[in-house]
C-alpha cells in the first residue's frame, strides 16, 4: 500500500561538500566545502572530510553495491533552478550569477506557506521573542514536486559556488524540534526536498551523497583539456551499502528504512556528462523529493 505524503525516518549522516568537475581547475574542500583553485586536473568531494577524488577513477575503487540497469550513453539536459532569498535581500542562486552570494548557507526554519515551485520560511525560533524572519526558496525542474509541509520544522542547506560558471546545491530536511518545541508534522528527519545543478554534490548536512561513474561511451574520442565522458550517478544513504543508479533522463525510487514502513524518494538524474571542451565542467544536475510510503507487509 502507497500513500502520499509519507514521513519515515531518515538518519544524518557527514556533510557533503560541494562537487565541482573543471577542467583545469581543482576543488579545495574545507569543512565540506569547495573553493576552487587552478591547476591541471578534474577532482571532486567527496562526504565526510577534506578530501580530492577523480570521478572517473571512482568506479574501479568503489567497492558498493550498485541496484545496476546496465549501461546507458546518450545525454540529456535538463536544469534544476533554485534560488534561496534572504531576510536580508541577498540571493543564493546561479540565476543571479552576477549577484549571487558563494559559500554555504544553512539555518532552522517553520515552513509558513508551501506552493508550486517554492516555501516561505520563518527563521525566529517559536521559544523566542522576534519579529518574523523570512526566507524564500523557490525551485524547479522537469517534473519535481513539492511535497514540502506547512507547519513542519525544517533544516534549509544551500551552497553556491561560481569559479568561472555556476553551481549550487540545496536540501530540505525535517527536523524532530526546534527551540525545545517538537515538530507538529512529525519527528522524523525525512528528506523533502534536495537538488543541485552544476555539479553532482548533496548540499552540505544532506542525508545521502553523490558518486558519479564513468560510462566509458567515448573510447575513440581525441582528449581536449579534458576527456568526452557520460556518467551514471550513484546516490548512497547511510541506511544501506546499497547503492541507486540513476542514467541520464531516468527518474527512479528510492526506497529508504523507516519507523513503521519505509520513505520513498523519487530520485531524477536531469544531466551527467563532461564534453571535454575547457572550462565547460557544469553539466551535471538532479532533484530528490518524498514521494510515498510502503507498508512494512507490502512487496511492491
Amino acid at each position: 500500500m502507497r500513500s502520499l505524503g509519507l514521513i519515515v525516518t531518515l538518519s544524518s549522516v557527514a556533510a557533503s561538500g560541494l562537487m565541482m568537475m573543471a577542467c583545469d581547475s581543482t576543488v579545495t574542500v574545507h569543512n565540506s566545502y569547495p573553493t576552487g583553485t587552478s591547476t591541471s586536473s578534474s577532482s571532486s568531494s567527496s562526504s565526510g572530510g577534506t578530501s580530492t577524488v577523480n570521478p572517473t577513477s571512482s568506479a574501479t575503487t568503489n567497492t558498493a553495491t550498485a541496484t545496476t540497469t546496465g549501461a546507458q550513453c546518450g545525454q540529456t539536459h535538463d536544469k534544476f533552478t533554485m534560488a534561496l532569498h534572504t531576510p536580508e535581500n541577498e540571493v543564493w542562486s546561479c540565476e543571479s550569477f552576477n549577484e549571487t552570494k558563494q559559500g554555504a548557507l544553512g539555518f532552522d526554519a517553520r515552513v509558513i506557506e508551501s506552493y508550486e515551485g517554492g516555501v516561505t520560511l520563518d527563521a525566529c525560533p517559536p521559544n523566542a521573542d522576534c519579529l518574523p524572519w523570512i526566507y524564500k526558496l523557490q525551485f524547479a525542474a522537469p517534473y519535481l514536486y513539492n511535497v514540502i509541509p506547512l507547519n513542519a520544522f525544517v533544516r534549509v542547506s544551500v551552497a553556491v559556488d561560481v569559479p568561472w560558471g555556476c553551481a549550487h546545491a540545496v536540501s530540505v530536511v525535517n527536523v524532530p524540534e526546534w527551540g525545545g518545541y517538537p515538530n507538529p508534522v512529525s519527528p522524523d528527519p525525512v528528506l523533502w526536498l534536495a537538488g543541485a545543478d552544476g555539479t553532482y554534490a548533496a548540499a552540505p548536512n544532506s542525508p545521502f551523497s553523490v558518486e558519479a561513474q564513468a560510462l566509458g561511451c567515448y573510447p575513440n574520442e581525441e582528449p581536449g583539456c579534458g576527456k568526452k565522458e557520460d556518467y551514471v550517478l550513484w546516490f548512497k544513504s547511510p541506511n544501506t551499502s546499497e547503492v541507486l543508479d540513476v542514467h541520464m533522463g531516468q527518474e527512479r525510487e528510492w526506497v529508504q528504512a523507516g519507523y513503521g514502513g519505509a520513505h520513498v524518494l523519487t530520485v531524477k538524474n536531469l544531466r551527467s556528462y563532461e564534453t571535454g571542451w575547457c572550462d565547460d565542467y557544469w553539466n551535471w544536475g538532479y532533484f530528490i523529493y518524498g514521494s510515498g510510503m510502503l507498508d512494512q507487509n507490502d512487496d511492491d
